[in-house]
């Protein structure tokens, strides 16, 4: 693999109102920002890559600037291989972790500038980047609808159908018989053949995640996503998938 030398880093902050926003169990989106890193190579190649921003809604701008403000560090640096970049960075900042205690937005920062090095490396070999990684073709990819709120998602659920969407995710942790009221009307509109799914984004105890599973059994979800919180030990996880179809 060729080595390369990064000339530039860049990020850019982009918010896109939402006429309706979007709820969420532990808040609501007001729009929808994106933070693209742009990293190009002494010889002006460029690749992409995107650092993660839904939250805090401040959080796409400082995002970039933290990519931009790591910048210095890779500039004029010689690459042998594209994970050179994400260990320089994650071993130079460990300290400023520590510091600050930012440990999501800085590893957040960190991968954007990640993505667009391999995404740069695999440009400069001619392929696209899933190839690079070692992925087959691909002919299609599949979307779903999401960011469903709980107020009558069946309409949107409804309106989405109409334009050619077959799989769709609703918010839930809200309340437990209007997640499942909901989950129920969507099901309703879309059809017993679409895929349906939710997402409480963690707010679950087991045992809430548990009752919640088995009331939606007869909906046949494609999956429940984030019942309870990503660091519930092990065996609340078995015991939820035990206790569940989904």
């Amino acid at each position: 693999m060729p080595s390369l030398t990064i000339a530039s880093v860049e990020a850019f902050a982009y918010r896109v109102p939402i006429q309706n926003p979007i709820k969420v169990s532990f808040g609501t989106f007001r729009d929808r920002p994106v933070v693209l890193v742009k990293v190009v190579d002494a010889d002006g190649a460029v690749g992409w890559g995107e650092a993660w921003a839904n939250w805090p809604a401040v959080g796409a701008e400082h995002r970039a600037r933290l990519v931009n403000d790591f910048a210095d560090r890779l500039v004029g640096r010689t690459l042998d291989e594209p994970a050179q970049a994400f260990n320089l960075l994650t071993r130079q900042l460990e300290v400023l972790v520590l510091q600050t205690l930012e440990v999501g937005p800085i590893a957040q920062a960190i991968a954007g500038i990640d993505i667009a090095v391999w995404d740069l490396f695999a440009r400069k070999a001619g392929q696209p980047l899933h190839r690079f990684l070692g992925g087959g073709p691909i002919d299609t990819v599949p979307v779903y609808a999401t960011g469903i709120n709980p107020d009558s998602p069946e309409v949107f659920a409804a309106a989405r159908r109409a334009e050619g969407h077959r799989a769709f995710k609703l918010k839930t942790g809200f309340d437990h018989a209007k997640d499942v009221r909901n989950l129920r009307a969507m099901r309703e509109a879309i059809g017993p053949a679409d895929e349906l799914s939710c997402d409480a984004n963690q707010v679950l105890s087991l045992e809430q995640a548990i009752a919640f599973a088995r009331d939606v059994e007869p909906l046949r979800l494609a999956w429940f996503e984030e019942p309870i919180r990503v660091d519930a030990p092990r065996d609340d996880w078995q015991r939820l998938a035990a206790a569940s179809t989904t």
